[in-house]
Parts: C-alpha cells; structure tokens; sequence
C-alpha cells in the first residue's frame, strides 16, 4: 500500500509542475490574449490591458507560490514526524488462560522481521530433505539476526512411554557433538517450556546455566528466551533456546516466535530421524 501511495505522490507532482507551467505561460501571454479576444489593436488601448494582467499574474503566482511551500513544509514536517515517532504495529497476544496482551513493535522492526523470517523460509524450502542442516543453519541464522552469544534446537522424542528434547542443532555450545543432551517435559526451564507451550524471556539467566566459551575465557550471557516449536499449539516438536548479552527485544520474541512456526510446519513433514 506504501508503494502505491508513493507512486500516486509521484504522479501529483508531476502534473503539479505541468501544470504550473502551463499557467505560467498563459500568464506571459494574457495580456496579448485579451487584446486579441477585445479586439484591441491600438498600442495605447493595449496598455490599458496591462495592469489587469499584471494583478491576475501576481495573485495568480502568490496563490501557487503558498501551495508550493505548503507542500514543502507538508513533507518536511511529516518527515520529522515520522522520524521522532515510528509507526507502531500493535499485536494482540492471547495466553492460555484466557488473557490477552497487546505488544507494541516499531513498523521498520517489523519490515525487518518479516524479512528475516522470508529468508529462513526460503532456506528452509532449499534443504528441506536435510532436516539436520534445516536446523543447523536455521539456529545459525536467528543468532546471527539478534545477535546471540548461544544457541540450541532441541526436537522432541519420545522413550519408555516419557516425553523428551534431544538437542539437534547447537551455536557456539560447548557440548560435543557426540555427547547426547536430553531434557524429559518439564525438566529445566526447555524442558518446561516444552510442556508448558509458552515463550519464555529471562532478564537474569541463572548462574551457571549456559556458558560461552572462548580464547578470552568463559563467560554466561544474561538475557535468555527459549520458544517452544508447537503443531497447531497442540503438540510440541521442539524448542528453540537463544541467550545474548543484549537485552532481548520484543521484535526479536515475535521474530523467533515466527521461525518456530515455520520450524514447526517443516518438522511435522520432515521428522530428524526420518530423512530422505
């Protein structure tokens, strides 16, 4: 719709200045015009037409001159609206019990979410019979978006009759890739998110929780969210858990959030042990 309407604004203007033209040359030619349409011949009666013309061009030109500067100072002042004040888009969020919460995102956040989120799709659809490396490159792609210290996918599975996350996909972990990491439903804060189906954000990650290890030594992010990968919000097949050093934007919940779903859609088709 923004397209359009810039198109359309374009348009305008451009017959704005046909226009003026157009009126600016009547003008240089008004008083020749009425002395042809009087029938006026003689010299001295033409300068009788002249001041007439001269007052018709001046108000003439003062009324286009203010519709130009309204113009200007139109589009001047919007552009400090819009760059004091960001459009929002509101979302409505609807929790399990029943309540709601709307969540306010800046619309260029949002442009840039939507896509981000395009991308993973598309990769997503480029390996979609490589469920692992759909994973993989998946996790690498969030953390490098909202900028993360760690990252993990977890898939869900099932032994013995109890429900489980196995990690699949891991950023910067510092866990082999040989070594097994499981978490039954409800165990841990991936194991709840799990069970529970709902988004979790942490401010304050839980000493010792995850650490980052590299050449400077070892380090744990503060800011943690783990989103559950849901079927319809009926069943969970994952979840995705992200921590940073940054604050953890709400653009970038919803940004996750999204993923998952596209996550979800591909896994319910795509299981990770059975790949074609």
């Amino acid at each position: 719709m923004r397209v359009l309407y810039k198109t359309l604004s374009i348009v305008f203007i451009i017959l704005f200045i046909v226009a003026m033209a157009k009126v600016a040359y009547d003008l240089y030619t008004l008083e020749e015009d009425i002395a042809q349409a009087l029938g006026i011949l003689d010299i001295n009666q033409k300068a009788k037409v002249t001041p007439v013309a001269v007052n018709i061009s001046v108000f003439v030109g003062i009324g286009f001159s203010m519709g130009l500067l309204a113009v200007m100072f139109q589009i001047l002042g919007s552009r400090y609206f819009v760059k004091g004040n960001k459009a929002k888009v509101v979302y409505v969020e609807r929790n399990e019990d029943g309540t709601t919460r709307e969540v306010e995102v800046d619309e260029e956040s949002e442009n840039v979410a939507e896509k981000e989120v395009r991308k993973v799709k598309d990769l997503i659809e480029s390996h979609a019979f490589n469920t692992k490396k759909v994973l993989n490159e998946t996790l690498s792609h969030i953390c490098s978006h909202i900028q993360a210290a760690q990252g993990a996918i977890y898939v869900a599975t099932s032994k013995h009759g109890l429900q489980f996350i196995e990690l699949e996909a891991g950023y910067a972990y510092h866990t082999p890739d040989s070594q097994k990491v499981m978490y039954e439903f409800g165990e841990g804060l991936a194991g709840q998110v799990a069970k529970d189906g709902k988004t979790v954000l942490i401010n304050s990650i839980p000493e010792g929780y995850m650490t980052v290890v590299s050449g400077l030594g070892n380090t744990s992010p503060r800011y943690l969210i783990i989103a559950p990968i849901r079927r319809e919000e009926k069943e969970t097949l994952g979840v995705i858990e992200v921590a940073s050093f940054e604050k953890i934007k709400e653009n970038h919940k919803l940004y996750i959030e999204k993923v998952a779903d596209l996550l979800a859609a591909h896994l319910a088709t795509h299981p990770i042990n059975v790949e074609e």
